[in-house]
């Protein structure tokens, strides 16, 4: 799959098209997806940033046995000028899950990813992979370099600290009294 081929096949729908005569001055900004490796499923979801709105159109991929299709939905709450996203990339969808383990393998990291959220903006792939034991890493990704910028691996634990929630200060506490 390639974010090209998704960018174009979304341009070819009627939905798009109408959106686009709307809005002819929005643009591609960015691209969300999950794929979950252990079930074989995956969402899909381009976003398309309105220049004078300062807000996002999201088109999310829905597949079902009869009939594929994209949904638009749009988000009001204003948000900072977004760059236009590069379509055109060294490290696309299909080569995701070999970077991520080529950094994993890099770091000496061992995890098995069952989950991949990724986020490409501004040319960055922002990847958070969890695996069945709970196991969380980060990486970012040049996507027009392949280059790795981050690459670290967490727990479920200290994401929930980092959350601010109950749950990390909890065990902040446990921690601290062993």
């Amino acid at each position: 799959m390639k974010i090209s081929s998704l960018v174009t096949e979304l341009g070819e729908t009627s939905t798009h098209q109408d959106f686009k005569r709307e809005n002819p001055k929005s643009y591609f900004g960015a691209g969300f997806f999950i794929f979950d490796l252990a079930e074989k499923t995956e969402k899909l979801q381009l976003d398309y940033f309105l220049i004078e709105e300062e807000e996002i159109v999201s088109f999310e991929f829905l597949e079902s046995d009869e009939v594929s299709s994209w949904q638009m939905k749009k988000h009001d709450e204003k948000i900072a000028i977004m760059k236009e996203q590069v379509i055109e990339v060294k490290i696309d969808i299909d080569d995701l899950e070999e970077a991520v383990h080529g950094a994993f393998r890099e770091k000496n990291i061992l995890m098995k990813p069952n989950k991949l959220i990724a986020i490409l903006k501004e040319n960055i792939w922002n990847v958070t992979v969890m695996d069945a034991m709970l196991g969380i890493a980060r990486v970012k990704i040049d996507c027009q370099s392949g280059e790795v910028l981050e690459c670290g691996k967490e727990s479920l634990m200290d994401f929930a600290r980092v959350k601010g929630g109950d749950l990390g200060k909890k065990y902040d506490a446990v921690k601290k009294n062993i």
